[in-house]
């Protein structure tokens, strides 16, 4: 496989899992459209720097991610909400065999054997991984569960702005709110 020193991710990449070479380094393979390629990275460190580059962190991304689902052990992660781009880890991200998931790049997914699912990507691209169903299923309602309140919460907050845009108020200063409602009409 082809090696380059990094990468960044696109809505039509599917996976980063870790692959160690001839000399027992880890680094990290890219699934897209395109042959697979190793990235001189560690996966860990390949998410951080992608989120670095769309403005966050892997440290910000958890703890937004954890800010809106609740105390969730592995969360999901926003890497650009405004392309839909979503992912979630295998494992702890810590782990040195954590694979990376795109959410909107996965068609269907099925028991292989005990411990493990086979994951078939919209591509076409099948991968098995060391994941029970019932683990992998919970994985992706919590992506799903984040994609849906994220982008609830921005459209909250676009039809707010239009409304003040409008010269009428979105939402009454005094209005009731919980937690997916935090808007006020003081800017």
């Amino acid at each position: 496989m082809q090696v380059f020193s990094k990468f960044i991710l696109n809505y039509e990449t599917l996976l980063f899992y870790p692959h160690y070479d001839d000399f027992g380094k880890l680094m990290t393979a890219v699934v897209g459209n395109q042959e697979p390629f190793l990235v001189d990275m560690e996966p860990a460190a390949l998410i951080d720097f992608n989120l670095n580059y769309y403005g966050s962190s892997l440290v910000g991304a958890n703890a937004g991610a954890k800010a809106v689902l609740g105390r969730v052990h592995m969360n999901p992660i926003v890497v650009n909400e405004m392309l839909g781009i979503y992912w979630f880890p295998t494992k702890s991200p810590g782990s040195k065999d954590c694979a990376w998931i795109a959410l909107h790049q996965v068609k269907e997914y099925s028991s292989f054997e005990k411990g493990k699912t086979t994951v078939v990507f919209i591509n076409g691209y099948s991968m098995v991984f060391d994941i029970s169903i019932y683990s992998f299923n919970k994985k992706m309602q919590r992506a799903y569960e984040l994609k849906g309140k994220v982008e609830s919460r921005t459209k909250l907050l676009a039809n707010f702005v239009a409304g003040r845009v409008e010269g009428r108020a979105a939402v009454p200063a005094c209005a009731p709110h919980n937690s997916d409602t935090i808007l006020t009409n003081s800017i």
